[in-house]
C-alpha cells in the first residue's frame, strides 16, 4: 500500500513547521495591525476632544472679553456723564465768580 517514504515524511514535518511559522507570523502582525488601529482610534477621539475644548475656550475668551468691553464701555459712559455734570457745574461757578467780581466793582465805584 502508500506508506509515504521518511525523506518526504520529513519534507512535510518541514514546511508544516514553516507553514506554522508563517500563520503565527500572520496572527502577530493582524494583532499589531489591530493594536495600530486601536491606538489610532484613540488618538483621534483624544485629537477631538482637545480639540473641542480648544473652541468652547475660545468661546468663553470671546464671551468674556466681549463683557469686558460692554462693562468698560458702560463704565466710560458713567464717567463722561459725571465729566459733563461736573463741567457744567464749573460754568455755573465760573458765571457766578463773574457775577460777584462784576457786582464788587460796582460796589467799590460806588463807595
Amino acid at each position: 500500500s502508500g506508506a509515504v517514504p521518511p525523506h518526504l515524511r520529513e519534507k512535510l514535518k518541514e514546511k508544516e513547521a514553516a507553514f506554522m511559522t508563517l500563520h503565527r507570523s500572520r496572527m502577530d502582525l493582524e494583532e499589531a495591525i489591530q493594536e495600530s488601529e486601536e491606538l489610532v482610534r484613540k488618538q483621534r477621539a483624544a485629537f477631538a476632544a482637545v480639540a473641542q475644548e480648544l473652541s468652547r475656550g475660545r468661546e468663553r475668551l470671546v464671551k468674556e472679553e466681549s463683557l469686558a468691553a460692554a462693562a468698560l464701555q458702560a463704565e466710560l459712559a458713567r464717567e463722561g456723564q459725571k465729566l459733563h455734570a461736573r463741567r457744567q457745574i464749573l460754568e455755573k461757578l465760573q458765571s457766578r465768580l463773574v457775577e460777584l467780581r462784576t457786582e464788587e466793582k460796582r460796589s467799590r465805584i460806588r463807595s
